[in-house]
């Protein structure tokens, strides 16, 4: 099922000295698109962004719901917004930085900005994996309702929507300016900044190489994530350093 339902239609037929003239929906034409898994919510101008969207969670929703091992008993619903100020007025954050873009409510609504207007940070494909990255959240969600760890939060959902361009650049350069910060400390943050995607990304590879998917699962849907392992913090903040040493950091 795939079908494009007018919330508003302007349409206008006049006829002048025989001719029929038209007036066309105009771009900002609210629409609503439905599918089998999701309803987008978006204007009339940004249908063919909605439709590269559509595309990407449909050619990633069971993959991700497989990976995670939840099912959704919902229709997930997309606000696209048309611009990077729209977003941020939308979601009630008027105030922030640019590189916000995309964000999930009550843990199955997507709100997020048209890749046809990115704003000064993103491009137009990067917003079409922060469509599969917010989708991982709302996946995730039903894993556990507890607050979470950012760094595991965005860690996960950068990592199951293949969000790895530059990744490693960006911590490397941390870890050489001895900004990174250690897996204990990663592991009882609960401050949001912007290092939260790249070091989160590259946090959940390491508890994938060092202990298994399941592990990371484990410290996922924990209230104690450090609690999951059986070394010391001092063994882990260790493994943690050479895992950047030996895959991170380019000679």
């Amino acid at each position: 099922m795939n079908k494009i339902i007018f919330a508003l239609v302007l349409l206008s037929v006049s006829t002048v000295s025989g001719c029929v003239f038209e007036n066309t929906a105009p771009d900002t034409t609210p629409m609503v698109r439905e599918t089998d898994n999701f309803i987008f919510h978006y204007i009339a101008k940004d249908s063919s962004a909605v439709d590269e969207m559509s595309a990407v969670l449909m050619d990633n929703y069971q993959r991700i719901l497989d990976i995670l091992g939840v099912d959704l008993p919902f229709a997930v619903e997309v606000h696209v917004y048309p611009s990077l100020e729209d977003f941020h007025q939308g979601v009630g954050r008027p105030d922030s930085p640019d590189w916000f873009v995309g964000a999930v409510h009550g843990g199955r609504v997507i709100h997020i900005v048209s890749p046809n207007n990115p704003g000064p940070v993103h491009s137009h494909d990067a917003i079409i994996k922060v469509a599969a990255h917010e989708f991982v959240h709302v996946a995730a969600h039903q894993l556990s309702s507890h607050q979470i760890i950012p760094y595991l939060v965005e860690g996960l959902a950068m990592y199951l929507a293949n969000q790895c361009k530059g990744v490693h650049e960006a911590v490397a350069s941390l870890s050489t300016a001895s900004a990174l910060p250690d897996a204990v400390r990663i592991l009882q943050t609960m401050q949001f900044t912007e290092n939260v995607f790249s070091v989160g990304y590259v946090f959940v590879e390491f508890i994938i190489y060092e202990f298994g998917f399941d592990k990371l699962i484990e410290m996922y849907t924990s209230t104690n994530p450090l609690g999951v392992f059986e070394i010391t913090n001092d063994e882990l903040n260790q493994k943690w350093a050479d895992f950047i040493a030996e895959h991170v950091i380019v000679n």
